[in-house]
C-alpha cells in the first residue's frame, strides 16, 4: 500500500506551482472520491464493499483520510492541499485480489480513463486519472488483499475542513 501512497503523492507534487481547482472544497473532494470508488466497485461482484477495517485483520485498518500539501512543503501554511482517502476491499472471494484488480482496470479502460499499471515486488497497482483530476488507485498487495485509494485535485487550503469519510462504501 505504501507504494500506492507514494505514487499518489508524487502525482500531486512538483517543483512548479501545482494546478488548483479554486471551486473545490474538502467536502466536495470527498464526495467525488466516494463516487469514483463506487464506479470501481461496480466492476466487482455483488457483495463487494470498501471498508476502513481490513477484511481479515483487525490491525490492518486504514487511518482516516486527510489533507496533504500539494507542493510537498509542510512549512507553507498557505499553499493548496489535496485529500486522500484509503479503503480495503471486502466481500470478494479469498484469493481474488488479482482477478478483481484486473476487473477494475478493465472497467476503467472501458470508460477511457487514462490508466497506468505497475508491478512492484509481489504487488500490482492500477492508477486511473479521473476527468476531475482525481487519481484512483487499486492495489493488490500480493498477499491476498486489495485496496482502493484516491487523491483529489488540489484545492485551496482555506477550503479544507472536516469532511466526513464513510467507514463503509457499498457496491452500487
Amino acid at each position: 500500500m505504501a507504494s500506492a501512497l507514494v505514487l499518489l503523492a508524487a502525482a500531486c507534487s512538483s517543483d512548479e506551482e501545482p494546478d488548483m481547482d479554486t471551486a473545490l472544497t474538502e467536502g466536495a473532494a470527498s464526495a467525488a472520491l466516494v463516487e469514483h470508488f463506487g464506479e470501481a466497485l461496480s466492476a466487482l461482484p455483488e457483495g463487494a464493499s470498501l471498508t476502513l477495517a481490513h477484511p481479515s485483520s483487525p490491525v490492518g485498518a486504514f487511518n482516516p483520510g486527510g489533507v496533504t500539501p500539494c507542493d510537498d512543503n509542510d512549512r507553507d501554511a498557505a499553499g493548496p492541499v489535496f485529500l486522500t482517502l484509503n479503503y480495503w476491499v471486502s466481500g470478494i472471494p479469498e484469493g481474488g485480489a488479482a482477478r478483481n484488480l484486473d476487473a477494475i482496470a478493465a472497467h476503467w479502460e472501458g470508460l477511457d480513463r487514462p490508466l497506468v499499471r505497475r508491478s512492484t515486488g509481489g504487488g500490482r497497482t492500477a492508477v486511473a486519472t479521473m476527468p476531475d483530476g482525481s487519481a484512483i488507485v487499486a492495489h493488490d498487495n500480493g498477499r491476498g488483499s486489495l485496496s482502493v485509494s484516491g487523491t483529489s485535485a488540489c484545492f485551496p487550503r482555506a477550503d479544507a475542513g472536516s469532511a466526513d469519510q464513510p467507514e463503509v462504501i457499498d457496491r452500487p
